[in-house]
C-alpha cells in the first residue's frame, strides 16, 4: 500500500511539474511573439519568470535568458556587463539554431558596443553575419541588420582616404 501511494505521489508530481515547465515554456513563446512590436510587455512576462528559472531545463534557461537579453535590447537598455552575452555565445556555438547563434552574437555586439568595446563589437557583428543561415526560409536577419548599417556608416565616414 505504501509503495502505491509513493508511486501515485511520485507521479503527480512529475505531472505538476510537466504542466509548469510547459505554462513556462508557452510563456516564453508569447513574449517571443511580443517582442517586437512590444518589447516592453515582453520584457515583463519574462520578468515574470525569473523567480523559475533555477527550475528549468538548460536548453529551456538559454533560451529564456537570450529572449530577456533581446527584450531588454529592444526596449534600449544600456547594458553595462557581458556575462550573459557570453554564457548564451557559448552555448549557443554548439547548441541550437542557426538563428539563435546569430541572435546571441548579435546581442553579444550590442553589449560590447553599449561598454565601448568596439573592435569586440564589430567582431560579435561580423560573427552573427557569418551564423545566419540564409538559405533556411526562417532565417530572420532583422535584428542585425541596423547595427550592421551603422558600422557601415561608422566605418566609411571615420576611415582614412588611404584604408576605403
Amino acid at each position: 500500500m505504501k509503495k502505491i501511494i509513493f508511486l501515485l505521489l511520485t507521479v503527480a508530481t512529475l505531472l505538476v511539474g510537466c504542466t509548469t515547465q510547459t505554462a513556462h515554456h508557452e510563456t516564453i513563446e508569447r513574449a517571443k511573439q511580443l517582442m517586437n512590436e512590444h518589447p516592453d510587455s515582453a520584457l515583463a512576462l519574462l520578468d515574470s519568470l525569473q523567480p523559475y528559472q533555477g527550475a528549468f531545463s538548460k536548453s529551456m534557461r538559454m533560451d529564456f535568458m537570450m529572449q530577456r537579453l533581446n527584450a531588454q535590447n529592444k526596449c534600449d537598455t544600456i547594458f553595462r556587463s557581458d556575462s550573459i552575452a557570453k554564457i548564451l555565445v557559448d552555448y549557443y556555438a554548439h547548441h541550437g539554431t542557426s538563428n539563435q547563434r546569430m541572435l546571441a552574437n548579435y546581442l553579444a555586439g550590442r553589449v560590447y558596443y553599449d561598454m565601448g568595446e568596439l573592435p569586440y563589437a564589430l567582431q560579435f557583428y561580423q560573427d552573427a553575419a557569418e551564423a545566419a543561415d540564409t538559405t533556411r526560409a526562417d532565417c530572420d536577419l532583422s535584428p542585425s541588420m541596423p547595427s550592421m548599417g551603422k558600422w557601415h556608416n561608422f566605418s566609411m565616414h571615420n576611415s582614412s582616404p588611404m584604408t576605403r
